[in-house]
């Protein structure tokens, strides 16, 4: 076979990228000889490096979960490969589609001891929907489209190639080219299933004799483009609640009449009691992982419960259903629509107790949580700041820490389109949401995105602070600085002790955020919450960072849905 002069495997799979539509390069550079500098030659790729793999992985989940679009992570064999580990456990964990390329260990050398050797498959393959080898350069350029293909489709997830270092040096055949797929992931997928017609018909049946229903919509439901139109209009047609997961928000206007934020450990408990009155619950695209499920999961017991989801494993894997149908949301919605309709009997006469108390539920939490204005709510006072500054067009990348979970609940922090929030996965990887509040400006450079995170997360991150003033990017970190690792220092509380959880030495946020240009405050008044907010509004406008340094005694403001969770205990 007849070789091109001078086309590596990597500059083949830059083209193939292109091609494809994908545009994101994430990674941090390696020995030099990889995919990063075969695409620095070829215009078409944005290449974004941070000093830190784990930055680097954030970086590209955070684009990925914005704009719905799968990036691409280069990394190198070894350590590049574990210190990425993290963050493609959290990428499983949330379904986010990465495609993850590393060089390995040249064939004739496997075995031996090479160096930075390891069996990075081995290591991979337990939280990537797929892994791969390219032993043969005449399988290269398959296995990346296989990649995309598999990334993507179904349930999103990371997929995992590595190209041994002797096969980079080739020259690829001509011949290989000619069966490379020119059609672009806008062209021709992702691929969506639709549930079977009679199954849908049943769920209408029983959405019409329900009298209390709540639709619940999870992460899955992301990005589909008439996913809000369609159930606000069957939440109107049917008197639906609409709730969502917490990687769900942004779905749907919060201020809506019908919509009462999201469910689990985040639900105040004015709202979780519409949970246990319902009479039928249909979740859509939501695995239902353990924290969406925390505070209300024996509701189920005393309702019809209905689950849809594009992924068989995501069914019947916590909770019961007494419907069960595999398929796309949008697609579901679109025919469950449809059907209502096509019968225009279904009406909502019998969901008017329903709607009064909808209405009655709004009010009281309205009156109770929207308006928090006494210091010793420093928390829920910043996210009422963040509110009032910055608008609507937030994307608030959210820590799992304590104190931060009081911007996971509806009204404390109310989310409305463009706006949303980013959430992590099950595996809630301190320091992570650093590198993700990077990717997520990079997808969505009009949003004003504000990372909110606990001390201790901030300072396992902090290189993502050089990184994004090297990219030029605006981003307001909130740094909840509560003198250590708050929730287990709350756990250990219980129990009387506390080992570990104080820092006895902190890091000086004022000089960090002053060495990049930054701006930065210290927030201790109310006063001082709104002068900071608008000065990191101005400052990000201009493409800066801005470092805000909310301090807090760590068991102060602590959200009422965790001491409903775990305050007894102990």
């Amino acid at each position: 076979m007849e070789g091109i002069k001078g086309l590596t495997i990597w500059d083949a799979y830059v083209n193939v990228l292109i091609e494809q539509g994908i545009t994101k390069l994430f990674g941090m550079v390696g020995d030099g000889a990889g995919l990063i500098e075969a695409a620095h030659k070829k215009e078409g790729l944005n290449i974004f490096t941070a000093r830190d793999q784990r930055i680097a992985v954030g970086m590209a989940m955070g684009y990925a979960q914005v704009s719905g679009d799968p990036a691409v992570l280069v990394t190198s064999p070894g350590p590049g490969i574990a210190n990425c580990m993290m963050g493609v456990l959290e990428a499983y964990s949330a379904a986010v589609p990465l495609i993850i390329i590393s060089n390995a260990t040249a064939r004739d050398i496997r075995g031996e001891g090479a160096f930075q050797e390891t069996n990075s498959i081995a290591m991979m393959q337990s939280m990537t929907k797929w892994c791969y080898r390219v032993e043969h350069s005449e399988k290269a350029l398959w296995a990346l489209r296989r990649a995309v293909f598999m990334a993507i489709n179904g349930k999103p997830g990371p997929v995992y190639l590595e190209i041994p270092d002797d096969l980079t040096y080739q020259e690829l055949s001509s011949e290989l080219l000619w069966d490379a797929d020119k059609k672009s992931l806008h062209e021709q997928g992702p691929i969506f299933s639709q549930p079977e017609e009679q199954s849908i018909y049943k769920v209408f049946k029983q959405l019409t004799e329900a009298k209390r229903p709540i639709i619940l919509l999870g992460g899955g439901c992301q990005h589909r483009p008439f996913v809000s139109e369609l159930t606000i209009s069957l939440a109107e047609a049917h008197g639906l609640a609409i709730f969502t997961t917490a990687s769900g928000r942004g779905i749907i206007d919060e201020r809506h009449p019908y919509a009462f934020g999201s469910v689990g450990l985040y639900t105040l408990p004015q709202i979780k009691k519409l949970l246990f009155e319902a009479d039928l619950i249909m979740a859509i695209g939501t695995q239902l992982e353990e924290t969406a499920l925390m505070g209300w999961k024996e509701a189920f017991s005393n309702t019809f419960f209905v689950h849809i989801d594009c992924h068989y494993e995501s069914l019947e894997r916590s909770v019961h259903a007494n419907h069960r149908l595999l398929g796309d949301a949008q697609l579901f919605l679109q025919n469950l629509w449809r059907i209502s309709c096509e019968d225009m009997n279904c009406g909502i006469n019998n969901k008017n107790e329903w709607i009064k108390r909808m209405k009655e539920v709004k009010q009281e939490v309205l009156s109770v949580w929207s308006e928090i204005e006494d210091v010793k709510a420093p928390v829920r006072s910043i996210l009422k700041g963040i509110e009032r500054e910055f608008g609507e067009y937030v994307i608030l990348v959210q820590d799992n820490g304590l104190h931060d979970m009081w911007g996971y609940s509806y009204p404390v922090y109310t989310v409305a389109p463009p706006g949303r929030t980013v959430v992590p996965g099950e595996q809630t990887a301190l320091g992570l949401p650093m590198g993700i509040s990077l990717g997520a400006k990079i997808a969505d450079r009009k949003a004003n995105v504000i990372a909110l995170l606990g001390d201790g997360s901030f300072e396992m991150g902090y290189s993502a602070v050089g990184s994004a003033a090297e990219h030029q990017l605006g981003i307001t970190f909130i740094v909840i600085n509560n003198g250590g690792f708050s929730w287990p220092r709350f756990q250990q509380s219980m129990s009387g002790m506390e080992i570990g959880c104080c820092f006895q030495i902190q890091l000086d946020y004022a000089a960090l955020a002053r060495s990049v240009g930054g701006y930065y405050a210290k927030l201790t008044t109310l006063n001082e919450y709104q002068v900071a907010l608008k000065e990191a509004r101005l400052y990000t406008k201009q493409n800066k960072i801005a470092l805000l340094e909310l301090v807090v005694n760590w068991d102060q403001d602590l959200p009422i849905t965790v001491m409903m969770q775990y305050g007894n205990k102990g």
